[in-house]
Order: C-alpha cells, then structure tokens, then sequence
C-alpha cells in the first residue's frame, strides 16, 4: 500500500519546465562523470603513488577520508534534503557546488610530498 502525504502532494504539485528538467539531467550528468573521474582515474593514483607512496597507507587514508564523507553526507543529507525541499533550490545548489568546486581546486596544491597527505583527504572528504 503506498501511503501519499502533504509533502507528496505539495512536490507534485510544482510544475517543472522542460528547460529545467534538461538543466538538471545536464548538471546531474556532469557531476557524476566529473567526480568519477578525478576521484577514480586521476587523483586517487596520484595520491596512493605520489604524495603518500605506500599503498597500505595511502589505502588506510583514503578509506579514512571515503568513510568519514558519507557519515557526514549519512548525517546532514537529510537535514540539508529537508531544508532544500521547503525553501528556494538554487541557492543550496550554488553553495554545494561552490564547496564542490574548492575542493577539487584545493587538490591542485598537494604536492608530491607525505606532508601533503591531510591536505589531500580533506579535499576528497569535503568534495565528496
């Protein structure tokens, strides 16, 4: 049985354009690749073979950083989910992107260098 409430009815309710909906896939589809691929394919390699240089510990990190981000994203996501649903969505849009956007800029400052190690979780963590 699928139980419908006000909330339900009140999200229904809001009639999106066809424009917005082709803004939102674009900018859902962009992020998800993005993310992928640097997180993945470029500056996970980077990390574990340049700044940290050993794979048990780069892995431990990096675990580290991957598991305290979704406690995080586990805790706020609904709080931050909740708030967003009842108020103007652009403007949380703009500030996760911005918080997005640092992070990964953040990156381009670790150096080859174990020193540089915190620096480097804490923009995956944060990005994530």
């Amino acid at each position: 049985m699928l139980v419908r409430g006000a909330a339900y009815d009140r999200l229904c309710a809001v009639e999106t354009s066809r424009r917005g909906l082709l803004a939102w896939a674009s900018y859902d589809w962009a992020t998800g690749a993005f993310f992928t691929v640097v997180s993945t394919f470029v500056f996970a390699p980077y990390f574990q073979e340049g700044v940290v240089g050993n794979d048990e510990v780069a892995l431990s990190q990096w675990s580290f950083a991957a598991g305290f981000a979704a406690l995080i994203v586990a805790g706020l996501g609904p709080v931050l989910g909740a708030a967003a649903d009842h108020g103007r969505r652009k403007p949380w849009l703009a500030v996760c992107t911005a918080v997005a956007v640092l992070a990964t800029a953040g990156k381009f400052f670790v150096r080859p260098d174990p020193s540089f190690s915190t620096l480097a979780v804490s923009g995956v963590s944060v990005g994530t």
